[in-house]
């Protein structure tokens, strides 16, 4: 939207400033949403190749400083995001389990 209103053209990435695992994220997931962490399983990235619904890298950053300058955008961290998405989604119900490639 921000990028409308400015008359911004072109590709933006917008990513927060953390880099974290997939694992270490559904952990946060977790706790902030205070869930039993125990039910999330590691599964090392080349032990269950076939399970994967598609290949993806071990790590995924972005260069967010485009968006950061031309938008004057301020990324929130993992552990910010998610408490705004807390108190924005207190009511849903989660699945008993859930598997985490890392």
């Amino acid at each position: 939207v921000r990028a409308v209103e400015l008359n911004k053209h072109g590709i933006f990435n917008l990513a927060g400033p953390d880099v974290i695992s997939r694992y270490d994220f559904a952990q946060r997931i977790a706790k902030t949403f205070r869930l039993d962490e125990s039910l999330i399983e590691s599964v090392g990235y080349d032990d269950d190749a076939s399970r994967r619904v598609a290949d993806r890298p071990r790590k995924t950053a972005f260069v967010t400083l485009k968006a950061q300058t031309e938008l004057s955008i301020r990324p929130t961290g993992v552990d910010e995001g998610l408490q705004v998405m807390y108190r924005g989604l207190k009511d849903l119900t989660f699945p008993d389990r859930a598997v985490v490639y890392t």
